[in-house]
């Protein structure tokens, strides 16, 4: 008996003192979605965001709340890598598409694959320059010859308005409009004259608009938008800026590498709801 109570007590002592120390995981936010994953696995909206969380969409976009006031959007068919500085700041790394957030003066910034952001108490602060009208990125390579383009969430296209392609690397750029959607595809009304890889910068604003060549009106769905022509265009190394990319690599478990995140604030919706 007496030989039982001392091994007892023996466990007891070895053990409890290793759960009392361990640190508790920092807790990064909660994910907003109707269908996302986390760290491979499907999760249900409202899952608490942990340090070191690999966020993935498919079909719907992810709202995560970082706080009072801070929300941002990873888009469709996106990936993002969350992880706590040691300043306590939240680092968040584009794996795959594209997510948003507001700035300080409440514009809406997309980043693309391959961006890093830190949003500490303060402003967010961006590892790379911004891409201006970014709207998203092509999934899969789009050959010379082809007149249809995958991209991660066609929803944040505008049919009405021409949008220009520019490879990653930005030296080639093209400026097209829109047919016909299809799900995630994007029929333009001309085919390419030159080849796209994937994370090629889909991008709409005033400045493509008067890159376009002059279109006329054509029905895209139930929607109006426009047709004709297309605009090359070969930068050279001292042309059109793309922004310095950050290339982060972040260990993530099950062999994924990376890192990524993005914000909004529903479906369609570009402006972010405080939690």
């Amino acid at each position: 008996m007496i030989k039982k109570v001392l091994t007892s007590a023996v466990v007891i002592f070895f053990t409890m003192p290793y759960g009392w120390g361990a640190d508790p995981v920092p807790v990064l936010g909660q994910v907003i979605s109707d269908s996302v994953q986390m760290d491979g696995m499907s999760v249900p909206s409202g899952t608490t965001v942990l340090n070191n969380s690999l966020l993935k969409t498919t079909q719907d976009p992810a709202f995560i709340h970082l706080g009072k006031d801070r929300v941002i959007q990873l888009h469709r068919n996106s990936s993002a890598y969350f992880e706590k500085t040691p300043s306590q700041a939240v680092q968040v790394s584009v794996l795959s598409g594209t997510l948003s957030y507001r700035s300080a003066g409440r514009e809406l910034v997309t980043l693309p694959p391959e961006s890093l952001i830190v949003f500490q108490s303060s402003a967010p602060t961006v590892a790379e320059s911004q891409e201006e009208g970014l709207r998203v990125v092509l999934v899969e390579r789009a050959a010379t010859g082809e007149d249809t383009i995958q991209v991660n969430d066609a929803s944040r296209v505008d049919p009405r308005q021409p949008i220009l392609l520019r490879s990653p690397d930005g030296r080639t750029q093209e400026v097209h409009y829109v047919k016909a959607f299809d799900e995630n595809n994007i029929k333009l009304t001309s085919p390419l004259e030159n080849t796209f890889e994937v994370n090629t910068r889909i991008i709409q604003d005033s400045d493509v608009v008067q890159q376009a060549p002059a279109a006329e009106a054509v029905e895209v769905g139930a929607t109006a938008g426009v047709s004709v022509g297309t605009a090359t265009a070969e930068v050279g190394a001292g042309g059109l800026s793309t922004g310095a990319k950050v290339a982060i690599i972040v260990g993530v478990a099950g062999g994924a590498t990376g890192a990524a995140i993005g914000l909004s604030g529903g479906k369609g919706d570009e402006t972010p709801r405080s939690p």
